[in-house]
């Protein structure tokens, strides 16, 4: 028995010691409604895809075969980025599901100190923050791709 106790004590200060460390310098955005029709296509990939602040493009850098292993092209970001382990910290996820402050795609958009890695985009100016609130709040929605009921629901 005190043999299992002591597995078990070892194995949660091991788990918390591997744990990504705390993000710090995080933006702090405006008071707003949580905007409840985030669609992934519309919103989320137009932030990757499309012109952001100076001219900053995340598939810039972020194309098949590029940085961090993470391709954000239209046909593979979902698939990279949710319930994804971080190629930097596996014990992160880059995107967990109704938890943006524990996922790492937003600490990157969100913090200056993002705990794993650098802010995103890199040497460029940070994202909005009405963009930084809807990758919040898709993640916060449960960070589904939702295009069919997005624009066809009646």
């Amino acid at each position: 028995m005190r043999i299992q106790i002591l597995c078990f004590v070892l194995a949660s200060l091991s788990a918390a010691a591997s744990a990504a460390p705390d993000p710090s310098m995080c933006d702090v955005l405006p008071a707003a409604p949580i905007n409840a029709n985030v669609v992934y296509e519309a919103d989320i990939q137009t932030i990757f895809t499309g012109v952001m602040g100076a001219g900053a493009q995340c598939t810039a850098c972020h194309s098949p075969n590029s940085s961090g292993n993470l391709s954000l092209a239209p046909a593979a970001s979902h698939g990279n980025l949710v319930n994804v382990n971080s190629a930097q910290d596996p014990s992160i996820k880059r995107v967990l599901p109704f938890d943006a402050a524990g996922s790492l795609l937003f600490r990157k958009v969100n913090c200056a100190i993002p705990g794993v890695g650098n802010r995103m985009p890199r040497g460029r100016p940070a994202l909005l923050l009405d963009q930084q609130r809807l990758i919040r709040d898709w993640i916060n929605q449960g960070a589904i791709k939702n295009a069919i009921f997005a624009a066809n629901f009646e």
